[in-house]
């Protein structure tokens, strides 16, 4: 939030001043009340509201598309900021051909402009913004912990400021007075450490509704590498589906209660000593920061990130069941 009389902005989640002259500054809580207009108006007729015109800052507009007439409220929305020679820039997680509740005539005004992917920012880009916003928040955080948030915060920057927000929150909790911070077993600190960043992870809002099964691992690995499950299961030896098995008992191991001997059985293998050799190496591979070149027209892509991107869609699919 921008505070206009002192130039300080304000951290919705805590109200904590974030920048500015008041950096640091804690807002006093007020009850807050859900009601009507109406309702509300009756009991202080003297109200007055805000006229978003006036403040000189944009707050954009929020439009439902579930009742017949709002959509083309939309869209004759945009027919005059088009008419004024305004531009209009919009974010969305689908492209407009597949949303369904737009009208064909909606679609079309979007597809006029120029429609882009915005791809997900990648492990170093989540690292750097980890590392900015730790700044604004006054943390110091260690190169382990900031990987760490960076592993599970795949999907968006928004899951990395909530990630921060509530970082900030607990080392707050744990370290009202702001003095020497001990992190786990070592000496003394005010630096945050793994043992502090992996409590981010561990309440229910970052963990699946539903436990993670293994064939739930096995159908994200095979499309992410664009195997079929019978050469995961065969004894081929491509690269692919070397590497396919490799990640299976890696996250199957991370992600779920399955020992190696029962991971080795969803592989169709006997023994699990391979299995486990397997997710070894990988885990070797990633603490090299290696490169994997899945072939084909893709370039090389960093194993990390591969497996980041696996846990995050593989948890995401679960929440969703």
């Amino acid at each position: 939030m921008w505070d206009n009389v002192t130039g300080s902005v304000w951290s919705q989640l805590d109200g904590v001043a974030v920048s500015g002259p008041l950096q640091g500054a804690q807002l006093p809580i007020l009850a807050l009340q859900t009601t009507t207009w109406g309702a509300w108006l009756a009991e202080h007729p003297d109200s007055t509201t805000l006229d978003l015109r006036a403040t000189g800052f944009s707050y954009g507009a929020r439009f439902s598309f579930g009742r017949a007439g709002l959509g083309r409220n939309f869209r004759d929305t945009l027919d005059e900021i088009d008419l004024s020679g305004s531009r209009v820039v919009l974010a969305s997680d689908e492209h407009p051909r597949k949303i369904r509740k737009f009208s064909q005539a909606l679609i079309s005004r979007f597809l006029s402009g120029m429609v882009v992917k915005i791809e997900r920012p990648d492990r170093a880009t989540r690292i750097e913004l980890i590392r900015q916003m730790s700044v604004v928040r006054g943390l110091r955080v260690s190169q382990v912990a900031v990987e760490e948030i960076a592993a599970h915060c795949v999907g968006s920057i928004r899951e990395l400021e909530g990630a921060i927000t509530k970082l900030y929150a607990l080392k707050t909790l744990i370290n009202p007075s702001g003095d020497e911070l001990a992190d786990g077993g070592g000496s003394p600190s005010d630096e945050i450490g793994l043992v502090i960043a992996e409590q981010l992870f561990k309440d229910q809002g970052w963990q699946p509704t539903t436990p993670i099964r293994m064939v739930t691992i096995l159908d994200h690995v095979c499309d992410r590498l664009a195997i079929s499950r019978a050469d995961l299961l065969s004894s081929g030896r491509h690269r692919r589906v070397v590497l396919a098995r490799a990640l299976v008992a890696y996250l199957g191991r991370d992600l779920t209660t399955q020992s190696y001997p029962e991971i080795a059985r969803e592989l169709g293998r006997s023994y699990h000593s391979t299995v486990h050799t397997a997710a070894q190496r990988l885990k070797k591979q990633m603490h090299e920061n290696a490169n994997i070149d899945l072939g084909g027209s893709e370039k090389p892509v960093p194993l990390r990130e591969l497996v980041d991107q696996l846990r995050h869609e593989i948890l995401k699919a679960t929440g969703k069941s």
